[in-house]
Protein backbone atom coordinates (compact mmCIF):
# COMPACT_ATOMS: atom_id res chain seq x y z
CA UNK A 1 0.00 0.00 0.00
CA UNK A 2 1.15 3.58 -0.49
CA UNK A 3 2.12 5.71 2.18
CA UNK A 4 0.56 8.51 1.44
CA UNK A 5 -2.74 7.02 1.10
CA UNK A 6 -2.67 4.68 3.78
CA UNK A 7 -3.72 5.81 7.59
CA UNK A 8 -0.71 7.19 9.66
CA UNK A 9 -2.17 5.47 12.67
CA UNK A 10 -1.77 2.08 11.05
CA UNK A 11 1.52 2.79 9.43
CA UNK A 12 4.06 0.49 11.08
CA UNK A 13 6.24 3.59 12.16
CA UNK A 14 3.57 5.50 13.87
CA UNK A 15 1.13 3.00 14.72
CA UNK A 16 2.86 3.04 18.43
CA UNK A 17 3.28 6.48 18.70
CA UNK A 18 -0.71 7.06 17.81
CA UNK A 19 -2.03 4.77 20.66
CA UNK A 20 0.29 6.00 23.13
CA UNK A 21 -0.29 10.07 22.16
CA UNK A 22 -4.25 9.49 22.74
CA UNK A 23 -5.40 12.80 24.18
CA UNK A 24 -2.13 14.70 24.36
CA UNK A 25 -0.39 16.44 21.78
CA UNK A 26 2.57 14.80 19.22
CA UNK A 27 5.77 15.84 20.33
CA UNK A 28 8.16 17.93 17.91
CA UNK A 29 10.00 14.25 17.07
CA UNK A 30 7.41 12.35 16.52
CA UNK A 31 5.92 15.53 14.00
CA UNK A 32 9.22 15.02 12.47
CA UNK A 33 8.77 11.34 11.49
CA UNK A 34 4.97 11.93 10.40
CA UNK A 35 6.00 14.75 7.88
CA UNK A 36 9.33 12.65 6.59
CA UNK A 37 6.47 9.90 6.05
CA UNK A 38 3.51 12.06 4.90
CA UNK A 39 5.35 14.57 3.24
CA UNK A 40 1.89 16.09 2.27
CA UNK A 41 0.77 16.53 6.02
CA UNK A 42 2.89 20.12 6.42
CA UNK A 43 -0.15 21.91 7.19
CA UNK A 44 -1.80 19.48 9.61
CA UNK A 45 1.74 19.23 11.49
CA UNK A 46 2.26 23.07 11.25
CA UNK A 47 -1.53 23.63 12.69
CA UNK A 48 -0.14 20.91 15.73
CA UNK A 49 2.45 22.85 16.53
CA UNK A 50 0.68 26.06 16.65
CA UNK A 51 -1.93 24.91 18.57
CA UNK A 52 -0.04 22.85 21.37
CA UNK A 53 2.07 25.80 22.03
CA UNK A 54 -1.49 27.42 22.98
CA UNK A 55 -3.53 24.95 23.96
CA UNK A 56 -3.05 25.55 28.20
CA UNK A 57 -3.82 29.37 27.92
CA UNK A 58 -6.56 28.95 25.52
CA UNK A 59 -8.36 26.07 27.39
CA UNK A 60 -7.69 28.18 30.60
CA UNK A 61 -9.58 31.19 28.99
CA UNK A 62 -12.79 29.15 27.94
CA UNK A 63 -12.95 27.61 31.14
CA UNK A 64 -13.01 31.07 32.78
CA UNK A 65 -15.53 32.59 30.80
CA UNK A 66 -17.38 29.31 31.29
CA UNK A 67 -17.54 29.08 35.14
CA UNK A 68 -18.12 32.76 35.26
CA UNK A 69 -21.49 32.14 33.75
CA UNK A 70 -22.58 28.38 34.56
CA UNK A 71 -22.28 27.40 38.72
CA UNK A 72 -20.24 24.41 37.53
CA UNK A 73 -18.57 24.55 40.67
CA UNK A 74 -21.74 24.10 42.62
CA UNK A 75 -23.51 21.43 40.89
CA UNK A 76 -19.58 19.36 39.83
CA UNK A 77 -17.57 17.64 41.96
CA UNK A 78 -13.86 18.63 41.31
CA UNK A 79 -15.45 20.69 38.47
CA UNK A 80 -12.64 23.28 38.33
CA UNK A 81 -9.95 20.13 37.62
CA UNK A 82 -12.23 18.24 35.16
CA UNK A 83 -13.26 20.59 32.87
CA UNK A 84 -10.10 22.00 31.83
CA UNK A 85 -8.94 18.47 31.40
CA UNK A 86 -11.71 17.01 29.29
CA UNK A 87 -11.66 20.57 27.28
CA UNK A 88 -7.86 19.83 26.51
CA UNK A 89 -8.60 16.21 25.66
CA UNK A 90 -10.56 17.41 22.90
CA UNK A 91 -8.42 19.40 22.00
CA UNK A 92 -5.80 17.23 21.78
CA UNK A 93 -7.86 14.52 19.96
CA UNK A 94 -9.20 16.97 17.38
CA UNK A 95 -5.30 17.72 16.68
CA UNK A 96 -4.98 13.76 16.27
CA UNK A 97 -7.87 13.54 14.26
CA UNK A 98 -6.79 16.59 12.02
CA UNK A 99 -3.28 15.01 11.56
CA UNK A 100 -5.11 11.67 10.49
CA UNK A 101 -7.68 13.08 8.43
CA UNK A 102 -10.17 11.22 10.00
CA UNK A 103 -13.14 12.41 11.27
CA UNK A 104 -14.42 9.52 12.07
CA UNK A 105 -12.25 8.13 14.42
CA UNK A 106 -12.53 11.35 15.89
CA UNK A 107 -15.86 10.70 16.66
CA UNK A 108 -15.54 7.03 17.87
CA UNK A 109 -12.49 7.44 19.98
CA UNK A 110 -13.61 10.19 22.28
CA UNK A 111 -16.70 12.40 20.88
CA UNK A 112 -19.66 9.73 20.87
CA UNK A 113 -18.06 8.59 24.57
CA UNK A 114 -17.82 11.83 25.87
CA UNK A 115 -21.61 12.61 24.82
CA UNK A 116 -22.54 9.76 26.63
CA UNK A 117 -20.77 10.89 29.90
CA UNK A 118 -22.02 14.63 29.33
CA UNK A 119 -25.76 13.33 28.94
CA UNK A 120 -25.75 11.49 33.16
CA UNK A 121 -24.88 15.44 34.00
CA UNK A 122 -27.86 18.16 35.12
CA UNK A 123 -25.61 21.11 33.75
CA UNK A 124 -26.67 24.43 35.52
CA UNK A 125 -28.59 27.36 33.94
CA UNK A 126 -26.28 30.50 32.88
CA UNK A 127 -25.70 32.95 35.37
CA UNK A 128 -25.10 35.78 33.70
CA UNK A 129 -26.34 37.20 30.02
CA UNK A 130 -23.64 37.80 27.76
CA UNK A 131 -26.50 38.75 25.55
CA UNK A 132 -27.10 42.02 27.33
CA UNK A 133 -23.06 42.89 27.28
CA UNK A 134 -22.22 45.36 24.74
CA UNK A 135 -20.11 43.67 22.08
CA UNK A 136 -22.38 40.42 22.66
CA UNK A 137 -21.58 37.32 19.96
CA UNK A 138 -25.12 37.29 18.35
CA UNK A 139 -24.25 34.01 16.75
CA UNK A 140 -23.41 32.60 20.43
CA UNK A 141 -26.51 34.05 21.76
CA UNK A 142 -28.73 32.67 18.68
CA UNK A 143 -28.00 29.12 19.14
CA UNK A 144 -27.92 29.62 23.07
CA UNK A 145 -31.46 30.08 23.03
CA UNK A 146 -32.48 27.31 20.23
CA UNK A 147 -30.54 24.68 22.67
CA UNK A 148 -32.38 22.51 25.51
CA UNK A 149 -30.68 23.88 29.20
CA UNK A 150 -29.08 20.31 28.69
CA UNK A 151 -26.92 21.54 25.87
CA UNK A 152 -26.43 25.48 26.49
CA UNK A 153 -22.90 25.41 28.09
CA UNK A 154 -21.57 22.27 26.29
CA UNK A 155 -22.23 24.33 23.13
CA UNK A 156 -20.80 27.72 24.68
CA UNK A 157 -17.30 25.96 25.31
CA UNK A 158 -16.89 24.11 22.90
CA UNK A 159 -18.22 27.08 20.54
CA UNK A 160 -15.51 29.75 22.47
CA UNK A 161 -13.32 26.85 22.37
CA UNK A 162 -13.29 27.25 18.40
CA UNK A 163 -12.90 30.98 18.67
CA UNK A 164 -9.79 31.57 20.96
CA UNK A 165 -8.02 28.71 19.02
CA UNK A 166 -8.76 30.00 15.35
CA UNK A 167 -7.64 33.38 17.01
CA UNK A 168 -4.25 32.23 17.88
CA UNK A 169 -3.58 30.45 14.09
CA UNK A 170 -2.48 31.41 11.00
CA UNK A 171 -5.72 31.73 8.61
CA UNK A 172 -4.97 28.67 6.79
CA UNK A 173 -4.17 26.22 9.81
CA UNK A 174 -7.47 27.67 11.08
CA UNK A 175 -8.95 26.76 8.18
CA UNK A 176 -7.80 22.87 8.61
CA UNK A 177 -8.60 22.50 12.25
CA UNK A 178 -11.79 24.26 12.04
CA UNK A 179 -13.70 21.11 10.29
CA UNK A 180 -12.92 19.67 13.57
CA UNK A 181 -13.76 22.11 16.24
CA UNK A 182 -16.84 21.92 14.06
CA UNK A 183 -17.30 18.12 14.52
CA UNK A 184 -17.04 18.86 18.37
CA UNK A 185 -19.23 20.96 18.89
CA UNK A 186 -21.98 19.23 16.56
CA UNK A 187 -21.29 16.06 18.29
CA UNK A 188 -21.41 17.58 21.98
CA UNK A 189 -24.62 19.39 21.02
CA UNK A 190 -27.26 17.03 18.96
CA UNK A 191 -30.07 16.18 20.35
CA UNK A 192 -30.26 13.24 22.71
Amino acid sequence: MNTLTQTPRRHPELSDIFRRCEGKFLSDEELNLLLKLYPNRQIEVDTARAVRNVANPVVKRVVSEIFAQYAYEQNHELAMAKCPRDVGYVLAYAVTAMILRDPAWFDNKVLIWLKSILQSFDFPERQRSAGAALFADEELESRLAELPKKSRSVFHTYYRLKQEVERELELDQADCLAPYLQQTIDTLTEAY
